[in-house]
């Protein structure tokens, strides 16, 4: 029998705000969050995403997200990114153009185990904010604290502000 996916929170978000987080991670089965229409109120921004803590549900600002992707671009072949101690992951950069938006999905994995490292895996699609090329973004990454997370906050990473939809579910069974 297969797994299955059950919904745990979603928000619409239609005006523009500054965070959208999303918790309600309690187990440490494999959770996936969904974007779709992530946009950015100005031109070529960058959105992020990072953990938010079980202890109080407040995103971990903390430099201690590594990252490491692959995007596929329709202008050329492809060109690699990575960070190390950052803030935050990446998703890509948007802006307020004809057709720029972010769709995707990300695996949360080991979230809510207090005593291991939390992991992400994302893959997502996006038109680049200065020259309309479609990107397709492959990767992962880790963040390095031994804590219990309970959900992801997506923002802006220079102070913008966001609206899409977003959406976080549970695998359950196998």
């Amino acid at each position: 029998m297969a797994g299955k996916i059950v919904q745990i929170a979603t928000q619409n978000i239609t005006s523009p705000t500054a965070t959208v987080s999303l918790t309600g991670i309690d187990s440490n089965a494999t959770h996936i969050v969904t974007f779709n229409t992530l946009t950015t109120s100005n031109d070529t921004k960058n959105p992020r995403f990072r953990v938010t803590k079980t202890s109080d549900s407040s995103a971990d600002t903390t430099s201690n997200y590594d990252q490491a992707t692959r995007s596929f671009r329709t202008d050329t072949s492809f060109n690699n990114g990575a960070d190390e101690n950052a803030t935050s992951w990446s998703i890509g950069n948007i802006g307020t153009g004809t057709q720029e938006t972010a769709q995707g999905i990300i695996y949360l994995y080991q979230f809510a185990d207090a005593s291991h490292y939390s992991y992400q895996r994302i893959e997502c699609n996006y038109r680049h904010s200065t020259s309309s090329v479609l990107f397709a973004q492959f990767g992962g990454g880790v963040h390095t604290v031994e804590q219990s997370n309970n959900g992801v906050q997506f923002f802006e990473g220079g102070g913008d502000t966001i609206t899409g939809i977003f959406t976080l579910y549970r695998v359950v069974g196998s």
